[in-house]
């Protein structure tokens, strides 16, 4: 199966070199939101190392219907290089892989890889024009919700478009600072939170589905605090120092939300 595997990639590695080449340059770009892009077929291979025990035990088939479906990956592939859209010619290498797997392998093995496989979907940019509009949502979004909270915190503030202007300072949400990157990662990292928790199925999916919120409510206690410093303390301060703080501090407080939901989930208690 090593060899089989091996070969695979070869071949997959030189079908799908324009694809690889389109996702890189989205990972490696400027503001990217996919930077974690890299990290995700190590995350795969470690995924089926852990599960190789259960691989090499289980049934080798061969089901014929993984010859179509890998047909129709590689179908959609050719279609979508030619009309240049690198957001479905990637995604048609997960279809190619499940058919391959099922073809040579059968079902029990795909079925344990099949999680790994899906995985592969976090490392595919989405097209940019559904970046720009789903970044513009998250934006304004966060910002009449961080006025609301600064509100209630005794801060005067309004809203104009996505810039939060108060009495002494004035902050602008940026791109980068409308949470979608934050989003996009915490649902990889929600996927495989709940892919290793043990717990129903359903639980599974409502504790990955509480990344969304999370992600969300994290940026905007963010954008908030960033607000509360730069009317305190100045906008130097909240855009130098602070700002690449907060930042990691974002990330740690939506990780602990989300091993809070899934331990409540889990139904396990200190």
């Amino acid at each position: 199966m090593l060899l089989q595997i091996i070969s695979l990639l070869g071949l997959l590695s030189i079908t799908y070199f324009p694809a690889y080449i389109w996702m890189y340059q989205r990972w490696s770009s400027a503001d990217s939101y996919y930077s974690h892009g890299f990290l995700i077929p190590l995350v795969v291979a470690y995924l089926i190392f852990v599960r190789r025990g259960e691989i090499r035990k289980a049934v080798v088939s061969s089901e014929i219907s993984g010859l179509g479906i890998f047909i129709a990956g590689i179908l959609i592939h050719l279609i979508s290089r030619w009309l240049q859209v690198g957001f479905i010619s990637g995604f048609s290498l997960i279809l190619v892989i499940l058919g391959i797997s099922l073809y040579l392998w059968g079902k029990p093995v795909t079925r344990l890889m099949l999680f790994p496989f899906l995985f592969t979907g976090f490392m595919i940019p989405l097209p940019l024009v559904v970046i720009a509009n789903l970044s513009l949502r998250l934006k304004l979004f966060a910002t009449e919700a961080s006025i609301r909270l600064i509100k209630k915190a005794g801060f005067q503030a309004i809203a104009r478009g996505s810039t939060v202007i108060m009495p002494h300072s004035s902050l602008t949400v940026g791109d980068p600072c409308s949470g979608l990157r934050s989003l996009i990662s915490l649902l990889a990292l929600g996927a495989l939170f709940a892919y290793f928790i043990k717990t129903t199925p359903l639980k599974k999916t409502l504790i990955f589905l509480s990344s969304i919120p999370i992600a969300i409510i994290s940026n905007v206690l963010r954008i908030s605090s960033m607000c509360a410093v730069a009317e305190i303390y100045g906008e130097k301060t909240a855009l130098g120092i602070y700002h690449d703080i907060s930042g990691v501090l974002l990330f740690a407080v939506a990780f602990i939300l989300l091993l809070s939901v899934g331990r409540v989930l889990s139904g396990r208690r200190k």
